[in-house]
């Protein structure tokens, strides 16, 4: 039990328009269904700034404009948002979080189903908006991505927090074996962090 506080404020106060404006998210799995422009697509994300039957404005171009970049799907602009690949959709979902341009973004699951090549560049584009001051909260299971790209980590064990801190903190043999059930080979390449499991720990049984 507990209370959501957004800039102090329970979100039960707030109106769904306002959170809209101030939390953008991005669900696990979306699927699309109607075929749209990616840019028409993308321009959805502007929703929660227009007011009712009003059109979208030079504000809002330039806001698509700069999301559709920062994910890099401006080439994919006219293209059927239905006729593209795996990939390609997953960036084009996370502009048009990105369109909305709030304080805060919630991903979750941002790397199911892509190749590590998606993954990555998913994971850069998501450091890049921490760079700029955007809050991101992403619910990952790579721990090896999440090693490299966040800068704190919460370990959740059958929906209980077991550890909130920097992932060299966080991401210890002991931890894994206690809340996953695995043994980890960890290092570092180039600077960066590696994790990976590599076996079940016996001792956890089944």
């Amino acid at each position: 039990t507990g209370a959501i506080l957004l800039d102090g404020v329970p979100l039960a106060e707030r109106s769904r328009r306002e959170i809209a404006r101030t939390v953008a998210y991005l669900p696990q799995g979306q699927s699309l269904h109607w075929p749209l422009t990616v840019e028409r697509l993308v321009a959805l994300g502007r929703l929660p700034h227009l007011a009712p039957l009003s059109r979208i404005s030079q504000q809002d171009r330039d806001a698509i404009a700069r999301a559709m970049a920062a994910a890099d799907v401006t080439t994919l602009a006219a293209r059927v948002a239905t006729e593209i690949s795996g990939g390609e959709r997953a960036r084009v979902l996370l502009a048009r979080a990105l369109a909305v341009e709030a304080p805060a973004l919630i991903v979750d699951e941002p790397l199911a189903s892509l190749d590590p090549a998606h993954q990555i560049a998913v994971m850069e584009i998501l450091r890049a908006e921490a760079a700029r001051g955007v809050l991101v909260i992403a619910v990952l299971h790579d721990l090896g991505l999440a090693a490299r790209y966040c800068d704190r980590i919460l370990v959740l064990d059958a929906g209980r927090l077991v550890a909130d801190g920097a992932p060299s903190a966080v991401l210890t043999p002991a931890r894994l074996r206690e809340t996953y059930g695995v043994r980890a080979w960890f290092g570092s390449i180039e600077g960066v962090p590696v994790v990976v499991p590599l076996t079940r720990d016996s001792a956890q049984g089944d």
